[in-house]
This record gives C-alpha cells, structure tokens and sequence, in this order.
C-alpha cells in the first residue's frame, strides 16, 4: 500500500538501505537546532525533496497559522506549514538518507505513522534517528551531553550518548514514531542534546554540531564542519564575556559547573531549573545594554 496523505515527487532516486533522520519542530526541540542540523546535514548532501505530507490532515493552521509577504496591499506570497521528505545519496556511507522535517502533527497522530511507515516500505528505511534537544542543567562550559532512548528492536544506546534511565511523561509525535517503527522491525533510536538552561530559546550552535557531529559518526562519514566551529567559538566568548561582567552570572554558571561535575556533592544549593533560567535569561537577553542575544548571528547554523 503507499504512503496515505503522502505527495510523491515524480521521480524517486534509488536509494540504499537508507537512515530516516527525523527532526521535527514541537514538543521537544528547544532552539529548533534538530531542524538546523538537518538543514546543515541536507545542504552538505544536497538531499532533494522526494514527497511532501498533506499539511491539512496532520496540522491544526489555527495553532500553526500561515504566514503572509504583504508589499503595498498585494498579498504577494503565503507561506503553509509544510511535511517534507529529503532524499541524499551518501557516497561515502553503506547506505543513504532521508529526512522528515516541518512541524509536529498537531493531530491524528495514528495517520501520521501509517503513512511514515508506508514511505518507509517504499523507500526501504531499515533504520530511523530521531534528533531533538531540551534544556537541561549543564552550563555551556562543560561538554554538551547527549541522551537516547531507544525502541525494541534496537540493539542497544550508541556509546557516546547517555541512556534516558527513568522517564514518565509526555512525548512528541516524533518519539511516537520510534515505537511504531517496531512493527516494520525497523531499529529506531532518539538522541537529545541537553542545553543550557540559559540558552534554551535561543539558537545554541554547539548543539547543532553535536548533532551533526553525531550523525556523521553513526553513518561512518566525514563532515566539514568548520562553519558550525566557527559559530561555537563565536557565541562561547559571547557567553563568556558576558558572565566575566557580572559577578553573580559567573557564581551561578559555578553552582552548575560543581553539580555538573557531581551531581552528589553537598554543601551547596541549586536553583531549580525555571528559577535559573530566568535569573540568567533576563541578563544574556542584553548583556551590555545592547547588541544581539546570544546566537542571533549565527545564520541557521
């Protein structure tokens, strides 16, 4: 059967054995860096579009409303949530990849994984890697974390990320996704990256290339990644200096540092989440009175 509320682009590229890579904007992707790194990674392959979802089945336009290009009272362009799949052909790799990219289905959910799965069928996916980040309680000092969850076909949490031991809430559809890939057999892992409680709403590059980097070993392939260094060091020294002005920044970025280290130690306390990210937010938002928040000029990346 194909892929329902799938549209197809007339020709489809052969593909080999290839790695679904979704990153979608919702639930849990703070700073939407999922979506850069993918969009980074697309670029790099120059992956082509290969079919889109039909946005009005999965997408509730009153909470994702439509944008419009207005020039003198002629609405010149609107602008619709899109679905999309990517196809690239890794030369380097064993095997290809296809991205799903756009907004979280904010519906239908069910529909949604039947037509993944159909596109999946058809394009002979044998594995999935689902992308995301979330602040947590690291400081941008100490190296970025990441952590996964897998389903159960899986073999196991790659070495380099820490495994998600206890965890009882909600979820995104993209999490969804990983346990429906079961029924196809299909292996299927979500990796985050834990942000800075700080940073969290804005662009953070050294969660991008985390997860680019992340990708690029999972296939077994090379990536030029200097533009994504670049932007590290770039909003690093920003971070930096801003803390180096304000004694109580720096004593706070502390406190985190020593529970980062070891999480047991006593004698001292730490604020909770929500309390630091606000205290430390409302000072990076201006730092010095003007200029930029951190990370408005690092471009998508």
């Amino acid at each position: 059967m194909d892929a329902p509320h799938m549209i197809w682009a007339a020709n489809l590229p052969p593909l080999r054995r290839p790695l679904l890579v979704v990153a979608l904007n919702g639930f849990v992707d703070a700073a939407h860096n999922a979506r850069q790194a993918a969009s980074f990674l697309r670029s790099r392959w120059e992956a082509e579009q290969i079919g889109q979802l039909d946005a009005d089945v999965f997408i509730d336009y009153r909470d994702r409303r439509p944008m419009a290009d207005v020039e003198d009272g002629l609405l010149r362009q609107i602008h619709m949530p899109k679905l999309e799949l990517w196809a690239a052909q890794t030369l380097d790799a064993d095997r290809d990849v296809v991205f799903l990219t756009g907004p979280e289905p904010d519906i239908q959910w069910g529909a949604f994984s039947r037509t993944i799965q159909a596109a999946c069928r058809r394009l002979g996916v044998s594995r999935m890697l689902l992308l995301d980040a979330y602040p947590g309680m690291s400081p941008h000092t100490r190296d970025l974390r990441l952590l996964g969850v897998r389903n159960q076909v899986a073999d196991g949490i790659p070495e380099e990320v820490a495994i998600v031991a206890d965890y009882q809430g909600p979820i995104g559809a993209g999490h969804f996704l990983i346990g429906e890939m079961e029924y196809l057999n299909i292996p299927a892992w979500g990796i985050s990256a834990e942000l800075p409680p700080y940073v969290a709403g804005d662009r953070y590059p050294a969660a991008v290339l985390r997860l680019v980097e992340f990708v690029a070993t999972f296939l077994g392939v090379t990536i030029d990644t200097t533009q994504l260094k670049n932007n590290v060091e770039a909003m690093t020294a920003q971070l930096d200096r801003s803390i180096e002005a304000r004694p109580m920044i720096a004593e706070l970025i502390e406190r985190l540092e020593e529970h980062t280290d070891d999480p047991e130690a006593t004698g001292f306390t730490l604020p909770s989440g929500d309390q630091l990210a606000a205290e430390i937010q409302q000072y990076f938002a201006n730092p010095e009175g003007h200029g930029p928040a951190p990370g408005e000029n690092g471009g998508d990346y």
